[in-house]
């Protein structure tokens, strides 16, 4: 990709890139774009030609070059991998010498290449676009998709963080290469209903409302206006718990247990949640697409502004 970092090279444990070597620039995050959330809720659980028509939106934004590595079983790995590198020249050695160790120098260095390249992609698209990749992984053997999760808990932990795109990532592909491998979800399907999964909903809730909201206010506002779309006349405190995203991990199994329709009531409180502001960020658009991949169920077509339906990217925060 032009101006991105070389890999480094000759030997084994990466070097340091040479002096003054460009960093690769993420593509710039635009505004947070405006959502109606009446449309949006009417489009839950009804596959119409607008599901369908946002999903093409998506696709064709996508580059070309991307979506076929994503299909190829043999250009997969890096492509996700690079999905993950850092911007940041100290995180993104760690994390070469994290795949080389794991997958040799070859690898390591089409990760790297392929994480320069991805930069330029709209932050919007790579969640997109690592679900395109899914079909290919499902195709590798067990064993390859084990050492694949397991590098992939390794990128993400090089910076000592988890940001909102890294968490939706790997809880969509562990969800997803789980069954593929045990033929089941990662959990025993327990039958629940909104009222006894009524704390981890407001957990859901209250970290979507906290990813969304920089203000606590206006957080517990949403909050409360998804409380009482999913459990009327329950009354739960706003506490954003302070494990922050892992604190999702654990609600999962209550979740995937609800029947169809209370898992379609449960994605309209979210999308109350993400649209009580009127506007809707990538990364809470990142964390709807997660629940929804997680709970088996359709996305929603997240229309409302003229420009979103055409597929104008919202506001990210951007790969550390």
């Amino acid at each position: 990709a032009p101006g991105a970092m070389p890999p480094p090279s000759g030997q084994p444990v990466p070097a340091p890139p040479p002096s003054g070597a460009p960093v690769p620039a993420p593509a710039a995050p635009q505004g947070p774009i405006t959502i109606r959330p009446d449309q949006v809720v009417a489009g839950i659980g009804d596959p119409s030609a607008t599901t369908y028509e946002h999903g093409e939106n998506l696709l064709r934004r996508i580059p070309e070059e991307f979506k076929a590595k994503a299909r190829r079983t043999d250009a997969v790995v890096p492509l996700v991998f690079g999905l993950l590198m850092s911007v940041h020249p100290e995180v993104r050695q760690r994390q070469h010498q994290v795949l080389v160790q794991r997958h040799g120098k070859q690898l390591a260095d089409a990760a790297w290449n392929e994480g320069g390249a991805l930069q330029q992609l709209a932050p919007d698209l790579r969640l997109p676009l690592s679900e395109i990749a899914f079909s290919a992984l499902r195709r590798r053997s067990p064993q390859e998709l084990e050492q694949i999760m397991g590098s992939l808990d390794a990128l993400i932990k090089a910076d000592g963080r988890v940001d909102v795109f890294e968490f939706c990532l790997s809880t969509l592909l562990r969800t997803e290469l789980y069954e593929v491998i045990h033929h089941r979800p990662p959990w025993g399907k327990q039958r629940q209903t909104l009222a006894s999964a009524a704390q981890p909903i407001a957990t859901l809730l209250a970290v979507l409302a906290r990813v969304g909201h920089d203000n606590p206010r206006q957080g517990e506002s949403a909050f409360r206006a998804g409380l009482y779309r999913v459990l009327p006349g329950h009354h739960v405190p706003f506490a954003p718990p302070q494990q922050g995203l892992s604190a999702l991990d654990p609600v999962w199994p209550a979740l995937d247990g609800l029947q169809g329709s209370d898992k379609a009531a449960l994605v309209e409180s979210l999308v109350m949640v993400i649209s009580h502001d009127g506007v809707m960020t990538t990364q809470e658009v990142e964390l709807l697409r997660t629940v929804c991949g997680v709970l088996h169920c359709p996305v929603p077509p997240l229309a409302g502004h003229p420009q979103a339906a055409a597929g104008t990217p919202a506001q990210s925060g951007g790969r550390g």
